[in-house]
């Protein structure tokens, strides 16, 4: 691991780059994790091939030679996605699956009770345990209305009290992209830029890249989904834990799991108990609303074909008869946006003008901006007034770009929202930033 120093204030010299640490681990590593650099604590996510299953290797303290290293017991399914947050002196694993979103708690805690010494510097680490999460969170995505069959038929509004009156939200509609046949190619997981003040959760956006292979064409379409997420992804099921001390999930650790809490709008024995809880909180149903809209998926919905890179071999890897990764899409998120490059569809080279490659197919430069982030109290007030959360389909846009950027010789693409620029870096080394 490296660390990265930037020059002075004078702003002359060049970035260095030096050693900060280096870790070993066993198996196939899927990702890492910087939890909290201020603390040097580290995560990584390791693939169990004799149980399929996500093992956890934590670092407390990259700079002591400890380790934590258990296998979780969760099922690394093809069709998930995976990210780690560090939440209340928790790591959580955060996972994705088609049709629901899961949360698995491990307390700082209780990590630290299977902390394991290095022997010598270049020892292999070993699992420990397997170890279950401490508790486990689900909620369910919601898919657009749009995207069903039949939608409901208006209500008949009451002539005597029309300012009343709502139409009712339509059901969810069915996954519009299931898998199979669509599968993700990509995930990616962006926390919030902006500072948040305390007592106030930090939100996360995903963004993945799904694809369909035709095996008759070998040619592959794409689409977007996103949404929002915060940590706890269930804020009732979460509470139930707080205020009961059991588990949240049926049959976890052997505890089962919590009666309900009742909501603002159940009839309760004491008035005082429920004035104090609407009067500090957000209602029980407000909770629901809330996490019920961040649940709500959003695509970019017409099939489109994103380019593709292979990576270069390198000549050990090379030496070593390696062979090169599948190819990464060039496709760049941020908070609230993606950028991508794509094939220009043939019914489409009238209407837009594109970058020609190197066989004469057209390429063009593609972003989208999602909704905005709605925060508890816009979800309360929607639900009261019977507004449906947010889904549906995006408006995709074609930038320009300039001249002398040919998009068959891009490598790597990049956005930064906080300067409305897209950073795009070709074969020759050329970096170009296009701001909009």
């Amino acid at each position: 691991m490296t660390g990265e120093s930037l020059p002075g204030e004078e702003g002359k010299g060049k970035p260095v780059f030096g050693h900060v640490a280096e870790f070993w681990t066993r198996g196939v590593v899927m990702n890492v994790f910087l939890l909290d650099p201020g603390v040097r604590l580290l995560s990584a996510f390791v693939w169990v091939s004799r149980s399929n299953t996500i093992g956890l290797y934590v670092l407390l303290d990259w700079e002591v030679a400890e380790y934590v290293f258990v296998d979780t017991g969760i099922e690394c399914v093809a069709s998930s996605n995976w990210s780690c947050i560090l939440y209340d002196e928790n790591i959580v694993i955060h996972c994705e699956e088609s049709g629901a979103a899961y949360q698995h708690f491990y307390p700082l805690s209780l990590l630290r009770t299977y902390t394991t010494k290095l022997a010598t510097k270049d020892s292999i680490p070993i699992i420990a345990h397997e170890v279950p999460p401490s508790r486990t969170l689900t909620k369910n995505f919601i898919f657009p209305s749009e995207f069903a069959p039949e939608s409901l038929p208006p209500s008949p509004i009451d002539t005597h009290n029309p300012h009343n009156q709502h139409q009712p939200i339509p059901p969810p509609g069915p996954n519009p992209f299931p898998f199979p046949p669509w599968y993700p190619e990509s995930a990616h997981f962006v926390r919030q830029w902006w500072p948040s003040l305390p007592n106030i959760p930090r939100v996360s956006c995903t963004v993945v890249l799904l694809a369909e292979h035709d095996q008759v064409s070998h040619r592959t379409r794409f689409v977007l989904a996103q949404h929002y997420f915060r940590v706890p992804v269930n804020h009732v099921e979460w509470d139930n834990y707080n205020l009961y001390g059991t588990a949240s999930a049926p049959g976890m650790n052997g505890v089962a799991p919590p009666p309900l809490r009742p909501s603002s709008s159940s009839s309760s024995t004491s008035t005082s108990s429920s004035s104090t809880s609407t009067s500090t909180t957000l209602s029980t149903a407000g909770q629901i609303a809330q996490d019920d809209a961040l649940m709500h998926l959003w695509y970019v919905s017409t099939p489109f074909e994103v380019v593709r890179v292979f990576d270069a071999i390198s000549e050990e890897d090379d030496e070593d008869g390696g062979t090169p990764d599948r190819p990464r899409p060039l496709v760049a998120v941020d908070f609230g946006h993606a950028v991508w490059i794509e094939y220009v569809e043939s019914g489409d080279v009238d209407r837009e003008e594109g970058g020609e490659g190197e066989e004469g197919e057209l390429k063009w430069l593609r972003f989208v901006t999602f909704p905005a982030f709605r925060d508890e109290w816009e979800c309360e007030r929607d639900l009261r007034a019977g507004v449906s959360g947010q889904g549906g389909r995006g408006e995709v846009r074609t930038l320009e770009v300039p001249e002398e950027l040919d998009l068959s010789a891009v490598e790597t693409i990049n956005i930064d929202q906080s300067q409305g620029a897209v950073i795009l870096s070709d074969r020759d080394g050329r970096i170009f930033i296009l701001c909009y």
